[in-house]
């Protein structure tokens, strides 16, 4: 049985039905409109099958990522929008996904789940400064750590200050229409770099199933005016 699941914007993951179902959640919309939910709270297992970007002709053909994981007779098919609501970036849930994709194969059982921190909320016994989204990709119960780095800007503004390299280009901030900002160039070089990543390891996972290491970007300078993020996202 395919069983299509939605990764939704809170974290959460659930799969969409009409009628009520046993184990399916009432869900009413802000319009009214009634649908039920089944949710994935501790994350789908399954083995990986395969992965595929595909056009969704009901979201005005927007980019998806669909993850198949095999679990018994079920087939949980996890669905990502590729590009963020601007479409000038890579959605944050898909952006982590991407990053793990490098560490996973073919014929490899795993648990898919998503997680969302509000600032403001305290975790871990500290106080979220930033919003942050992300997935965790677990085997055997052991989370799958990307060999990914983001280039970053350590210690800006200090004696100390350092250009750490990475794989992700980083992103340089500038005032644009009175507001601190990344700049478009930056955000399309990124967008390029991932989208890129996305490609070769769906074809690598659907291919040969073996590992593979993507070969880092080409470094360039950065001039003393760039303003970057002070650290890398926490996947």
């Amino acid at each position: 049985m395919k069983n299509y699941l939605q990764v939704n914007y809170d974290g959460s993951i659930f799969q969409y039905s009409k009628e009520d179902k046993e184990g399916f959640i009432k869900h009413e919309n802000s319009k009214g409109k009634v649908s039920y939910r089944k949710y994935f709270n501790k994350g789908v297992d399954g083995t990986l099958t395969g992965i595929s970007k595909e056009n969704n002709q009901y979201l005005n053909n927007a980019e998806e990522v669909r993850l198949t994981l095999q679990n018994g007779d079920n087939e949980n098919i996890l669905t990502f929008t590729v590009l963020n609501q601007d479409g000038n970036s890579m959605d944050d849930y898909t952006e982590a996904l991407t990053l793990l994709l490098p560490k996973m194969n073919k014929g490899e059982t795993y648990n898919i789940n998503n997680w969302y921190m509000k600032k403001g909320e305290t975790v871990n016994g500290e106080v979220v400064k930033y919003s942050n989204k992300g997935v965790t990709a677990k085997q055997n119960g052991e989370k799958i750590k990307s060999n990914l780095t983001f280039e970053y800007i350590k210690g800006r503004d200090t004696d100390a200050e350092e250009h750490v390299k990475g794989d992700v280009p980083m992103l340089h901030w500038a005032d644009v229409a009175g507001k601190n900002r990344p700049t478009a160039a930056s955000k399309e070089t990124r967008l390029i770099y991932l989208y890129n990543v996305l490609k070769e390891q769906i074809d690598r996972i659907n291919g040969s199933g073996g590992t593979a290491t993507t070969a880092p970007k080409k470094q360039e300078p950065v001039t003393e005016a760039a303003q970057t993020e002070d650290s890398p996202l926490p996947f």
